[in-house]
């Protein structure tokens, strides 16, 4: 970001320091997803991430990126994502522990 003393100087560094602020969330965020740690089962392993071809970082990022997300139970949820796909809708169902995630089961075409 060009800051000049000529324009609105403390504007530029207001848009400065939000920038900066948004992007410490953004990582924040990731931080947390990651050090909390994803466990997918091994039904959902074995078929619907082979299926769907995806990895850890895959999931990481189609939870964080859903559309909807229900709560089913005292610790579980339902999410619904479109993560790498366009038409077809992709739902996962988890509970989240203290320390972990653990990925239950999906479902697609939803």
């Amino acid at each position: 970001m060009k800051i000049s003393h000529k324009g609105n100087f403390y504007g530029d560094k207001i848009a400065l320091i939000i920038t900066i602020l948004y992007s410490n969330l953004y990582v924040e965020k990731l931080v947390n997803t990651i050090v909390k740690g994803i466990r997918p089962s091994k039904h959902f392993r074995n078929t619907w991430l082979r299926k769907w071809d995806w990895d850890i970082a895959d999931l990481i990022n189609a939870i964080e990126e859903c559309y909807k997300k229900v709560k089913i139970g005292n610790k579980k949820y339902e999410i619904y994502t479109k993560y790498r796909s366009k038409k077809r809708s992709k739902k996962i169902i988890y509970v989240e522990y203290e320390d972990e995630i653990f990925i239950i089961s999906g479902t697609e075409g939803v």
